[in-house]
């Protein structure tokens, strides 16, 4: 490896910090939190903050609200977990290294589930990294590799009920690659056992046999990015396919090279939204349907972190992302009652999207007026019922609308 190599790497490493919790890694040092604080109601919404007194990234919202109502998923900073646990999750290590677990708490800031990296029979214990819940409610979906080797990472799907899991990548992915998983609605999962045939072909994947044995269907997608020329792309595969292998979506057109990250695939499978940032000023979001012939729609210059969300009462999709002031990576308390009254950190949107199927990709997609609903940036979603969003920067947050 050249030094202009290595300088190179080191430079697109530091501009993509927030795709890996800020890299690089500055956890917020505070004295050990020993009591919980109590929430801040302003506005009309509840802000409770989680893990108190430390610093956590890669917060998603549980689409799960049978088994893990007003929770989310989260990644931990090394350090003291100031938490609170059940009888079923008390074996919860009060003490962290850096990523050392995947846990789901809930906004009384009490750990639900939780697994430790040495779960994972892969050897060594290396760590979690950018897990995300899955478009399937009772799935999840995270990287699990070692910091210290780039791109060699590996994508696991989680069965947090049973704590099942499987590799579908096999050390082909990078740190930075925020990959998302796809599994047919509806689909009840099976026993999960392991199957016995776990083979990866060239390029790294699964084989189909053994993605219908863990989840009782061959309709599994995921969508992940791949540094690509010093810029980050998205690719995708989907295993229904007749050849598993991956396909890459078409870039927005332009001079201007922009990183492409954090897709998530719509509830049917067929779309994704996703960022575009040059630094940590310059943020756009996009829509584009999954095809290596579509064309990327903008949903909005400023927007960050999209998620889908389905109202449970019309039925109607809506796309849900945040705007903030400045940089994305933002310090302040949020549950400080001026944050929320002023908006002068960024606020929380959601906005109606319908869909052509069948249209050029201009036509393809209409897009209603945005509502603000929250005047704070939240990026890690909205629960299905629409009661909870959560995100996590500085400090990590639930927030409950009322």
């Amino acid at each position: 490896m050249t030094s202009k190599f290595r300088l190179g790497l080191f430079f697109l490493i530091l501009n993509i910090f927030s795709l890996s919790c800020e890299y690089p890694y500055k956890p917020v040092i505070e004295e050990p939190v020993t009591t919980i604080p109590v929430s801040n109601s302003e506005s009309g919404v509840l802000i409770k903050k989680i893990v108190p007194g430390n610093q956590i990234c890669n917060p998603s919202i549980s689409l799960d609200t049978t088994n893990f109502p007003a929770c989310m998923l989260w990644l931990n900073f090394g350090g003291e977990l100031p938490v609170k646990t059940t009888a079923v999750t008390s074996g919860f290590p009060p003490w962290a290294n850096m990523h050392d677990r995947l846990t789901i708490s809930d906004s009384s800031n009490t750990v639900r589930w939780y697994m430790m990296n040495n779960s994972i029979t892969e050897k060594p214990a290396f760590r979690f990294q950018d897990p995300e819940w899955s478009a399937h409610p009772e799935y999840i979906g995270t990287l699990f590799g070692d910091n210290n080797v780039f791109d060699t990472w590996s994508f696991y799907a989680v069965h947090p009920l049973s704590n099942a899991y499987i590799k579908i990548i096999d050390r082909r992915l990078y740190e930075i690659s925020t990959p998302h998983l796809w599994v047919e609605p509806g689909i009840a999962p099976l026993s999960h056992h392991v199957p016995i045939d776990t083979s990866y072909d060239n390029n790294g994947f699964l084989n189909k046999d053994a993605i219908t044995s863990f989840f009782g269907t061959s309709k599994v997608k995921i969508a992940y990015s791949i540094r690509e020329n010093g810029y980050l792309s998205i690719y995708y595969i989907d295993y229904s396919a007749e050849v598993i292998a991956p396909i890459k979506l078409p870039a927005p057109a332009g001079d201007i090279q922009y990183n492409y990250e954090s897709p998530l695939i719509s509830p049917d499978g067929n779309w994704i939204v996703y960022n575009a940032f040059q630094s940590s000023n310059h943020y756009r979001a996009y829509i584009q349907k999954l095809s290596s012939q579509s064309k990327p729609v903008l949903l909005k210059d400023g927007a960050a972190d999209p998620h889908w969300w389905t109202s449970p009462v019309t039925g109607q999709l809506h796309i849900l992302y945040t705007e903030f002031e400045g940089n994305y990576n933002i310090s302040p308390d949020l549950s400080a009652p001026q944050y929320i009254a002023s908006g002068e950190l960024g606020s929380t949107f959601l906005q109606k999207v319908y869909l052509n199927y069948g249209l050029p990709s201009a036509l393809s997609v209409e897009l209603d007026t945005p509502v603000n609903i929250l005047q704070l940036p939240f990026k890690g979603g909205l629960s299905p019922d629409g009661h909870f969003l959560c995100t996590g920067y500085t400090y990590a947050y639930i927030v409950e609308l009322q």
